[in-house]
């Protein structure tokens, strides 16, 4: 696959789409058809042809170029290729950034600068003086400039769990917040008053916050990888580990609880299908 990296990162992630696309059109073969082999939410292979990879994580979108290149017969080492190169090239960017001396420090030193040469260079008794009440000006600036960052007071302390409960209660009347907390990677589906406001992976670690006016819907992949809060006050467990839910909450709490199967052919990929094929080097 010849792609022009010198494109930027959207053009590289449009010619990776074009180039599945194409592949998959001479195998005169369906979005329909590769997902019902792939096993990926038909919705996350039309983005890929876009162009579009900011639907998931990147090591699931990884995957899922993976296994379509593999479904249409392209090599998927030479499809992901390009986004390592750009990877690198924005560490790169990064890194050129992060050691560039500030516009502040380099006019102090050039100032610095031409205060030394006038002083080696004369010896005269009024220059020196000149020199050195360029000197206590300089440090009266930086003073200044730097006096909020230096006595600006105390450190904010992060919230405590009481005073997140008591930000819960002095919402607007009506308004309902809800805390999610992965403790582990799962799917979660979030509908707050009949609109859908999150679908997607929720990695370990992952934090999220929505609100609603009525209630809540969720369906959770793995119930024991998440942690629900409702206007501060910690829910019961949704479910056990592995165990596929569909909750309602409204402000009382959980009103309905079901653990029936739900899911569809066309529900989102099994995020433990694709753990476990992902190495080291794949992220």
């Amino acid at each position: 696959m010849a792609v022009d990296e010198s494109a930027g990162v959207k053009g590289i992630c449009r010619a990776i789409g074009d180039e599945l696309r194409r592949a998959r059109e001479r195998k005169k073969a369906s979005l329909a058809d590769v997902a019902k082999r792939t096993k990926i939410n038909p919705k996350y292979l039309q983005s890929i042809e876009e162009g579009d990879f900011a639907f998931l994580p990147e090591p699931y979108v990884r995957a899922f170029i993976r296994a379509y290149a593999q479904e249409v017969g392209l090599e998927p080492l030479t499809m992901l290729k390009p986004l390592d190169r750009v990877r690198e090239r924005l560490q790169e960017a990064k890194f050129l950034a992060s050691t560039q001396p500030s516009p502040r420090r380099v006019r102090l030193l050039s100032l610095w600068s031409r205060v030394k040469s006038l002083v080696s260079g004369r010896k005269s008794s009024a220059l020196l003086f000149l020199a050195g009440a360029l000197a206590v000006g300089v440090l009266v600036i930086v003073y200044a400039a730097n006096y909020e960052k230096l006595f600006g007071g105390r450190k904010t302390e992060p919230p405590t769990p009481a005073s997140r409960t008591q930000e819960a209660r002095q919402a607007p009347n009506g308004d309902l917040r809800l805390d999610l907390e992965a403790i582990g990677d799962t799917w979660v589906q979030v509908v707050a008053d009949d609109s859908t406001v999150s679908d997607a992976v929720y990695a370990r670690g992952e934090r999220k916050t929505v609100r609603a006016r009525r209630y809540f819907r969720l369906r959770v992949e793995d119930a024991g990888a998440l942690i629900v809060t409702l206007n501060g006050r910690p829910l019961q467990r949704l479910g056990a580990e592995k165990q596929e839910v569909v909750a309602r909450i409204e402000r009382a709490g959980i009103v309905s609880l079901t653990t029936q199967g739900w899911r569809t052919e066309n529900s989102p990929v099994d995020v433990e299908q694709y753990r476990g094929g992902l190495r080291r080097g794949d992220l």
